[in-house]
């Protein structure tokens, strides 16, 4: 609930501070998304922008690859200590992108802290497009990991390549 009206919040005052004046004319600039899901975005969020004062477009964050075992049926995996990925910005949302999913049924990601503990929504991991996780409530200068599970129907150990950014990629 309090993400929710943080986010209600944040765009008001973003619609708020989007009020420009143009040679004498005020023009009022929306912030509205075009996505239907509000926990998933292939697209780039210029509101992002205006609310962080960092421009999270010009990848402030970093990539880190990652290729680990994902046990069958389900259960959530975890990227080791050696594949974090250090949060850089204020943005709300985290990036995943697959670069080999074997698994026939696909594979959901997450960002996860030290103690697997989610830090944002479960998105899909799909090969070559880079999906974006919201509510990223990470900290900066904080270390990360690629929480990945498999279908609970996966009958097999898979072992995924994917990279993945705390930050908006």
């Amino acid at each position: 609930m309090l993400n929710l009206k943080h986010h209600f919040f944040g765009k008001l005052m973003l619609s708020a501070a989007l009020l420009l004046s143009v040679g004498g004319t005020s023009v009022v600039a929306a912030a509205t998304g075009t996505d239907n899901d509000p926990n998933t975005s292939t697209d780039k969020n210029p509101a992002e922008e205006e609310t962080t004062g960092i421009d999270v477009r010009k990848g402030k964050g970093t990539w880190t690859i990652v290729s680990i075992d994902v046990h069958k049926a389900g259960s959530w995996s975890r990227s080791g200590s050696k594949y974090s990925n250090v949060k850089k910005t204020n943005s709300n949302y985290a990036s995943f992108n697959g670069d080999a999913i074997p698994a026939a049924l696909g594979y959901k990601v997450r960002l996860v802290n030290n103690a697997s503990v989610p830090r944002s929504n479960t998105v899909g991991l799909y090969l070559n497009r880079t999906t974006h996780a919201a509510n990223n409530s990470g900290t900066i200068n904080k270390h990360y990991y690629g929480g990945i599970r498999s279908s609970e129907f996966e009958i097999n150990t898979t072992r995924p390549k994917f990279h993945f950014s705390a930050d908006y990629k």
